[in-house]
């Protein structure tokens, strides 16, 4: 463990790196968003910093993403928010989050400036699209 605690370890092995996105895509059902939850248990061996919170934004409410209070982590959970994707505030996200945006169906205007703008200029952890 000497080596993934290493701070300077994890800048050169960091699989989510700071202010980057990854898009999970996958048919439905096929375990996406347990795979993002996996993640989020393992978080110290993924990311460079720890994560301060994690903001879900649901871009269809008929999927529910799972409760990340249940978890048996070895971690301390960060605060969890869920909101809907239509319009909300991109400007309101704050540095060392992680913004996950749920089921995207469409690049809209909002995710695209999330992409290129907010990740960057807000010093995001990380975005995932699923």
């Amino acid at each position: 463990m000497e080596f993934v605690n290493n701070i300077d370890n994890k800048k050169l092995c960091s699989i989510f790196p700071l202010y980057s996105t990854s898009v999970l895509v996958g048919p439905s059902t096929v375990g996406k968003t347990s795979y993002l939850v996996s993640i989020f248990e393992n978080s110290h061996l993924f990311f460079e910093k720890p994560i301060t919170k994690i903001v879900i934004l649901n871009s269809n409410r008929t999927v529910v993403f799972p409760t990340l209070e249940q978890l048996e982590t070895s971690w301390e959970l960060p605060e969890i928010e869920e909101h809907d994707l239509n319009g909300f505030d991109f400007q309101s996200v704050q540095e060392g989050s992680v913004l996950v945006i749920e089921d995207l169906q469409n690049l809209t205007l909002d995710v695209q400036y999330a992409i290129n703008i907010i990740v960057h200029h807000k010093l995001l952890n990380h975005l995932f699209i699923v």
